[in-house]
């Protein structure tokens, strides 16, 4: 009985994303993407910078080697394969920041490498708050 409970939790625990937040933040990142060099430091600030009582689950996922196999199992890790593709038609954009609630598993906000640092907190708390 202990190792059938041990076995289930650590299905469990290898299955679920790490904490339970109201919002994913998830970029698709390459080192070669102009647009990921312009994100990833606003996103770092806004990242530091947010209070404790909001909870958003920040994801990277790695594109830099166009490995489109990789990519999608590191989402599907991350519980967030399904909400990618059917967002993206299955075509893979880095350079934006896609957030996903995740209660419903919806996309409901996207902002450009564009966005200020306060856009891009906005864009989170708001997000937070739905």
């Amino acid at each position: 009985m202990k190792k059938a409970l041990f076995a289930a939790a650590l299905f469990l625990a290898s299955s679920v994303p790490a904490f339970a937040a109201d919002i994913a933040a998830v970029r698709i990142h390459a080192d070669w993407c102009p647009n990921c060099k312009a994100l990833d430091p606003k996103l770092a600030t806004v990242e530091a910078a947010l209070d404790d009582d909001v909870t958003v689950r920040f994801v990277r996922l790695d594109y830099t080697n166009r490995d489109k196999g990789a990519l999608w199992a590191a989402a599907e890790k991350e519980g967030l394969k399904e909400v990618l593709k059917e967002y993206t038609g299955g075509k893979i954009k880095t350079g934006l920041l896609l957030l996903v609630n995740e209660d419903t598993n919806e996309v409901v906000g996207k902002e450009k490498s564009s966005a200020t640092e306060t856009e891009l907190r906005n864009a989170l708390l708001a997000a937070a708050s739905l």
